[in-house]
């Protein structure tokens, strides 16, 4: 008599780990997130220009050179491409949306928020925390979702996806080798991009290295996980960050 294997495919856990990394749930995934984003950012708007996130604004002022103009405007043209993906993303997961999934991921992004902030908590205060601008806990909050939604979308959906594409599709590197290359090319940029314009940091070597190796964990994350869980992940350990949790 045969014994399946614990692990086989259509096992819970296979399955869980298959649904949760697709576009699908992803996208279900990080839309509360979105809407709270984008909420704060309306209802805290002293200064709305510096409650954005850097990649917020990289992909809004994109939008505008597309004639999308407008703050309101330019958020509905991205809530539109969320429930786009789930709509075209709607029956391709096998069977009808599980919710207890949506519980799981979020105790995911909380334990690799958690490992994360532990492990780097010190660097993280000693560096990134000083105080720059005053900014108030509601300013902080809202940076710190953006964080998760913007710079996901931007450095592992857009950049890491396309690069991979490029070099495996292009150049023709092996899927395993065009991941590690994208991986490590987002990251350089992504710890780049904290430096650029009138309102990027003072570059210095720790800085840089410490978001370095913080894009490349979060891009290794979003290659296995998928956009939903690194979104919240990222979006946790800033959170942590700013109340002090880790």
């Amino acid at each position: 008599m045969s014994v399946e294997p614990a692990h086989s495919p259509a096992s819970p856990f296979i399955r869980y780990v298959q649904d949760s990394r697709s576009a699908l749930y992803s996208a279900v995934f990080a839309l509360p997130l979105f809407l709270l984003y984008e909420a704060m950012a309306v209802l805290f708007r002293q200064d709305i220009n510096n409650l954005r996130n850097g990649a917020d604004v990289l992909i809004k002022q994109l939008l505008r050179l597309a004639g999308v103009n407008g703050l309101i405007n330019v958020s509905l043209v991205i809530l539109a491409g969320l429930l786009l993906v789930i709509w075209r993303n709607r029956n391709n997961i096998g069977g009808p949306i599980r919710l207890r999934y949506f519980g799981l991921m979020l105790g995911e992004s909380v334990l690799y928020a958690s490992v994360l902030g532990f492990a780097v908590s010190w660097v993280i205060r000693a560096i990134l925390l000083a105080p720059e601008g005053g900014e108030n806990i509601e300013t902080q909050i809202i940076i710190s979702l953006g964080a998760g939604i913007y710079e996901e979308l931007v450095f592992r959906v857009l950049l890491v996806s396309g690069l991979h594409l490029i070099l495996h599709r292009v150049t023709g590197f092996s899927p395993a080798s065009a991941w590690v290359f994208s991986a490590v090319i987002a990251a350089l940029v992504f710890s780049g991009f904290h430096y650029v314009g009138a309102l990027g940091d003072v570059w210095t070597l720790p800085s840089f290295l410490f978001r370095f190796v913080a894009g490349l964990v979060l891009s290794g994350l979003f290659i296995v996980r998928g956009y939903g869980i690194t979104a919240y992940t990222h979006a946790l350990y800033d959170l942590f960050v700013t109340f002090q949790i880790v």
